[in-house]
């Protein structure tokens, strides 16, 4: 959404810019394109969240150990978001190499190119390279 309203912003200074313009220039605006790489982003889905005070009584005694379990996770893996935006309109493309949800030991919902698909769905689509693509024209 934060992504959407820069964008937004952007491309009404570019139509503001060529209103002020007269209409025998013909003016060479350079495409806006804008890349998020990130390799792996992991959210970890707790049973209970402790509340520590920072006290100097507290640093005097040994560490507690706070063991709490996950009770879900999730796992991104080289997310790569790419948007320009032009005259005509605007393109943002997303991939995603890996994808997992589920438990700390097994995965409810997972995505990945390296596991085995079944024969009804292996020839259906061309690799992309990447287990999750989407592709936006506005």
């Amino acid at each position: 959404m934060v992504v959407s309203q820069i964008m937004s912003a952007l491309s009404t200074k570019q139509s503001e810019q060529k209103t002020a313009r007269s209409d025998d220039e013909k003016p060479a605006v350079p495409a806006l394109e804008m890349a998020i790489n990130i390799k792996e982003i992991c959210v970890h889905f707790m049973e209970s969240l402790a509340g520590v005070a920072d006290t100097a009584e507290r640093a005097l005694r040994p560490a507690q150990s706070l063991d709490t379990d996950a009770l879900l996770s999730l796992r991104l893996q080289k997310l790569k978001v790419n948007m320009s935006a032009t005259d005509g309109g605007s393109i943002t493309s997303v991939d995603l190499a890996k994808f997992k949800f589920g438990y700390s030991n097994d995965d409810i919902i997972s995505l990945d190119q390296s596991l085995q698909m079944r024969a009804s769905v292996r020839d259906a689509f061309p690799s992309a390279g990447s287990d999750v693509s989407l592709k936006i024209i506005q």
